[in-house]
């Protein structure tokens, strides 16, 4: 069964889920044989505990010793978050505590610069004055970071909500910019795509979402191609209200729909971000639609191809048993493979970690997760080192209830 809880060369934080989780009753009414690969090496690294940080909901980011560093969205001093290390020895560090005044409840992964710099952001927080209250459903817009290297937390800029909130996800570009949206805020309300600069503080709007026009609540993070055009998808809005693929030109603004999805076979709600290969192809997943019955009248997902001529087509509808709500983007391997993970479904219900060839659809289970022994409630964008082993987090389970840090090695 399934159950749930909740221009140049770019660096993305690939990660995508907005900011309230989900939460879903679900009847499972189908199955299908599916491809499994449950030999595969699969280690629990971490078991969060309160004090290190809980509820994990976003991906990793390594470094060139293999250092691990991620965030929480609850737990540490103040109970709204961390910013943590975790060594190759599986000592973790908490690199900073989230207070509220610097943001809080951070839900996307950090990105690293070639100093070794963190940059992330926060859904909430500093905004003492509750000017988000009825926009992101807490106090504070949220906040951009830069964690340094010495240890210094700065704010580089502080949602209003005008200019955006909730941010969720950061992209950096060669120059050192950073490119981000806002699932929230804006001129109308439905979030707004941002330039910021590290070095001057200079922030920018370059687009505001109108939601019927060109979607609605972005919470995936942005991708890129070689002359700097930016690609990403918005949760809801466009031509059927189940949400939009878009690509925008930072330089002149100019937006274009790539495609507004309409639910049922194709899928729709698209909180993941997108994928591209060098061809210029986007990958994605959907959070619903797919197979109806899997979870009426939703459905529970599927995995998609986006080419350059805009046709979109499904390379794999989630069932349950595969996996189920497909939050969060996937990363692909040089040879092509996509990897990826589902919030909930799987054999024990609890999400999934699975490789798809987009070439031949070849669809593999690379784990089910199982709460109470190694976590559950995946809300997490992999990421992979050198050798090909893949890292995440979950967001509950685990020993001690509060998530966990995992590998898998194909």
């Amino acid at each position: 069964m399934i159950r749930t809880s909740r221009h140049s060369r770019c660096i993305s934080s690939k990660s995508s889920q907005a900011g309230p989780l989900l939460a879903l009753v679900v009847l499972l009414a189908s199955t299908i044989a599916i491809q499994s690969a449950q030999a595969q090496t699969f280690g629990v690294l971490l078991a969060f505990t309160e004090a290190d940080g809980t509820n994990s909901v976003a991906g990793l980011v390594h470094d060139a010793a293999g250092n691990l560093y991620g965030t929480t969205s609850g737990g540490g001093a103040y109970n709204v978050g961390t910013i943590f290390e975790l060594d190759t020895t599986g000592t973790l560090t908490v690199l900073h505590s989230l207070s509220g005044s610097d943001g809080e409840t951070p839900e996307a992964a950090l990105i690293r610069d070639e100093a070794g710099n963190l940059y992330g952001t926060a859904f909430r927080g500093a905004d003492s004055g509750g000017s988000c209250s009825d926009v992101a459903g807490s106090v504070g817009c949220g906040t951009v970071f830069r964690l340094d290297t010495a240890g210094t937390f700065t704010v580089l800029h502080t949602f209003s909500g005008t200019d955006g909130a909730g941010p969720v996800g950061l992209l950096r570009d060669g120059a050192g910019s950073l490119f981000g949206v806002t699932s929230y805020g804006g001129v109308y309300g439905f979030g707004v795509v941002f330039s910021l600069s590290p070095a001057t503080g200079a922030f920018r709007v370059i687009h505001s979402f109108h939601s019927a026009v060109d979607g609605a609540y972005p919470s995936g993070t942005l991708t890129c191609d070689t002359v700097g055009n930016l690609y990403g998808t918005a949760s809801q809005g466009g031509a059927s209200g189940y949400g939009t693929a878009f690509q925008l030109n930072p330089a002149t603004g100019k937006f274009q729909v790539l495609h507004s999805f309409g639910l049922n076979a194709e899928g729709g709600y698209i909180y993941a971000g997108l994928v591209r290969d060098a061809a210029g192809n986007l990958y994605g997943g959907a959070a619903f639609g797919g197979i109806i019955a899997c979870d009426p009248p939703r459905g529970c997902g599927t995995l998609f191809k986006l080419d350059t001529a805009g046709k979109l087509s499904v390379l794999r509808t989630l069932s349950g048993p595969d996996g189920a709500y497909a939050f969060r983007g996937m990363i692909q391997d040089a040879t092509g493979n996509l990897y990826g993970t589902t919030e909930a479904g799987g054999p024990n219900g609890y999400g999934t970690v699975f490789s798809l060839n987009p070439l031949t659809t070849k669809f593999e289970l690379l784990h089910s997760f199982d709460l109470s022994i190694d976590g559950g409630d995946v809300y997490t964008t992999l990421s992979r080192d050198a050798e090909g082993n893949l890292y995440g987090t979950t967001s509950g389970g685990g020993a001690y209830g509060d998530g966990t840090v995992f590998r898998v090695s194909p």
